[in-house]
C-alpha cells in the first residue's frame, strides 16, 4: 500500500501553474480482455479528448445537428486503449469502424474502465440522449456568449 503525499496549498501563481501541468494525472490500467487473447493499456482522456470524443457524437450540418450514437463505446475505447509509450493503438475512422465489430463483452469492459478513468459518468450517453435539445442550447448559446441557467446551482 502506497502512501499518498500530502496535499498542497500553494500561493504563487507561477508555482501553481507550474505544479498543475507538470502533474502526473492521467491514469493507465491494464484490462483482461479474455475474448482477444490478451491485455490491453487503457488510459483516461486529457480534458481536449473528453471534448473530442463528445463532440463526435454530433453531427453538424449548417444549422441541423443530429445524434451519432452508433459506435460511441468503440470510439471511446479507441480513443483510450495505448501502447507502453502511451501512444493510441487506434486512429479513428476505419480503425474505430472495425473495433465496432469486436465482442460487445469485450468492448463494455473496457469501456467501462476508459469511463471511470476519464471521469465519465456512468449514465453519460442516455444523459447526452436525454439532453439532447438543451445541449444545443447551452452550446449555442455559450457561442453566442449569453449566460444560460442550468438551474439547480
Amino acid at each position: 500500500m502506497s502512501k499518498e503525499k500530502p496535499l498542497q496549498l500553494l500561493n504563487d501563481k507561477a508555482e501553481i501553474r507550474k505544479a498543475i501541468l507538470s502533474a502526473e494525472d492521467i491514469i493507465t490500467q491494464v484490462v483482461d480482455v479474455p475474448e482477444w487473447g490478451l491485455q490491453v493499456r487503457v488510459r483516461g482522456l486529457t480534458g481536449k479528448q473528453i471534448d473530442q470524443w463528445q463532440g463526435s457524437l454530433f453531427k453538424v450540418k449548417g444549422d441541423d445537428v443530429e445524434m451519432k450514437m452508433q459506435n460511441s463505446r468503440a470510439k471511446l475505447v479507441a480513443m483510450c486503449i495505448v501502447d507502453a509509450n502511451g501512444k493510441r493503438v487506434f486512429n479513428d475512422g476505419a480503425d474505430v469502424f472495425d473495433l465496432g465489430d469486436k465482442s460487445s463483452k469485450a468492448i463494455k469492459r473496457i469501456y467501462e474502465v476508459a469511463r471511470v478513468l476519464s471521469g465519465i459518468s456512468e449514465d453519460a450517453l442516455d444523459e447526452i440522449e436525454e439532453n439532447f435539445p438543451c445541449l444545443l442550447y447551452t452550446s449555442d448559446a455559450a457561442d453566442e456568449e449569453d449566460s444560460v441557467d442550468l438551474g439547480g446551482r
